[in-house]
């Protein structure tokens, strides 16, 4: 089986290389890749591809600190104006619900006003005002032309009440006893 090839070796395909082959359209063999003349070879000896120049890392970290530090510098700048942004505005919030409170308080001082200048005494925290009769034997005719009348002058002396004078009442009727 074993026999001689043409270049004078043995092979266990040597009685192929005799056999025609057929070829594929679809393999090709591919073309030889030309290297440009400016491009440098890689070295084979060891001793010149393992030398790194360390001198190049300390100014690259040198750099990449600096640059770290100005960072963290200008992020504390823009965090510092946010803040102001924010307080200014906190405080224009706050201003303005002051001015909002103050123009209602006036709004509402000058509505009493108005209602005042229609019925003096009113006070609508109160409620409605209501009619009151200045006399008991009032007749009719009498009690609405005294509706029309504005309120009496107060008295010098608060009236007393119906409790307190059933106390001094009978407080009188334990002394005379």
């Amino acid at each position: 089986m074993h026999s001689s090839s043409p270049s004078g070796s043995t092979s266990q395909y040597g009685e192929a290389v005799h056999v025609p082959l057929v070829k594929s359209p679809s393999l090709r063999v591919p073309k030889l890749v030309q290297v440009p003349p400016d491009i440098h070879p890689f070295q084979t000896r060891s001793r010149h591809t393992c030398a790194y120049s360390y001198f190049k890392q300390e100014r690259i970290i040198g750099l990449e600190n600096k640059r770290r530090s100005t960072l963290a510098t200008n992020d504390a700048r823009r965090l510092a104006v946010l803040q102001r942004h924010e307080h200014k505005r906190e405080e224009q919030r706050l201003e303005l619900e002051r001015l909002k409170r103050l123009q209602q308080e006036e709004q509402e001082r000058m509505r009493k006003e108005q209602l005042r200048k229609v019925a003096p005494g009113f006070d609508p925290s109160v409620g409605a005002l209501l009619p009151k009769k200045f006399g008991a034997t009032a007749s009719a005719g009498a009690s609405t032309s005294s509706l029309m009348l504005p309120p009496p002058p107060p008295a010098a002396a608060p009236q007393r009440d119906v409790v307190a004078d059933l106390v001094d009442q009978l407080a009188a009727l334990d002394v005379a006893h």
